[in-house]
């Protein structure tokens, strides 16, 4: 599902980041995954919130237009944190 693909990218950027996870200061570390995971459980809650509402209600048009909202920002916060 979403949090899971989250989940992953989350730990892949870590990585690249950090490099080996053997070679970084575990206090570093886990001062990073709770950073990382908890922006990514704040990222993601509105609209995997909204997105349940829309499928308790089987409203597929909100559902499309919540997923087309979040992309659109998602994409412009790619932009903006690669610039």
């Amino acid at each position: 599902g979403l949090r899971s693909r989250l989940e992953a990218l989350r730990q892949a950027e870590i990585e690249r980041q950090l490099g080996p996870r053997a070679r970084v200061d575990p206090k570093l570390l886990e001062a990073v995954e709770k950073v990382t995971r908890g922006l990514i459980n704040k990222i993601a809650h509105q609209p995997i919130t909204e997105l349940r509402r829309a499928a308790a209600a089987n409203d597929g048009a909100a559902a499309s237009t919540i997923m087309a909202r979040r992309l659109t920002s998602a994409k412009a916060l790619i932009f903006i944190t690669s610039a």
